[in-house]
């Protein structure tokens, strides 16, 4: 059983089902929003209570799963929204990353000083936005698609960041390093008085981000 929480996980989830021999193996999900790169279920129903977010790129499910809602509100994303049985009732709710605040620079921001530590390099699309299936990026898809790579690009305008292409899987992707830290754009954009990074960047960041 989960309830009651929040699951982000950058790899395998399983959900194991319990239950007496001969009654088959159950588990329930109450108000979760579980998102993960695979989700496998060893389980012969799974019960929904609640609000619940499933998300995940790959859903090696049981034949035979049976899915019970229970008045549960729920929504799908990536595989779940057209793999049977999860898709066979209507969604009714919305990704928990759907509704941004009003300020997305501050939020992409705050997100990324949390996420990458200083000294990391981004192995980007050549237009800097995520690579498809990269878990370190896979967040930015989700949320920033427009406002992250928009950023990036500013930053090396102002030598924050440079770039040069490098190839994987054929095709051509794009190395970015940074010349500064996310703890300092994150400084910078709280601190007026700070000057960690270029005024001028933040305020070309402040206009075409918001």
């Amino acid at each position: 059983m989960a309830k009651s929480c929040d699951i982000e996980v950058d790899g395998k989830v399983v959900l194991e089902g319990a239950g007496v021999r001969g009654s088959g193996r159950a588990f329930r999900l109450q108000d979760v929003t579980l998102i993960c790169d695979t989700l496998e279920v060893e389980a012969d129903s799974v019960r929904l209570e609640g609000g619940v977010w499933m998300e995940a790129q790959e859903i090696p499910a049981p034949p035979h799963l049976r899915l019970t809602r229970n008045g549960a509100r729920v929504g799908w994303g990536g595989q779940f929204a057209f793999q049977f049985p999860w898709n066979k009732g209507v969604a009714d709710l919305v990704a928990p990353y759907a509704t941004q605040p009003l300020n997305k620079l501050n939020q992409l921001v705050t997100e990324c000083a949390i996420r990458f530590p200083a000294g990391i390099t981004l192995i980007l699309n050549t237009d800097f936005s995520p690579v498809q299936g990269d878990p370190q990026t896979r967040w930015i898809t989700r949320q920033f698609p427009d406002e992250f790579p928009r950023l990036i690009s500013i930053m090396c305008s102002h030598n924050l960041a440079s770039s040069e292409r490098t190839f994987g899987a054929g095709f051509a992707k794009a190395k970015v390093r940074f010349s500064t830290t996310w703890e300092n754009v994150y400084q910078a954009l709280q601190d007026e008085a700070s000057n960690v990074v270029s005024r001028d960047f933040i305020d070309e960041a402040r206009r075409q981000i918001g």
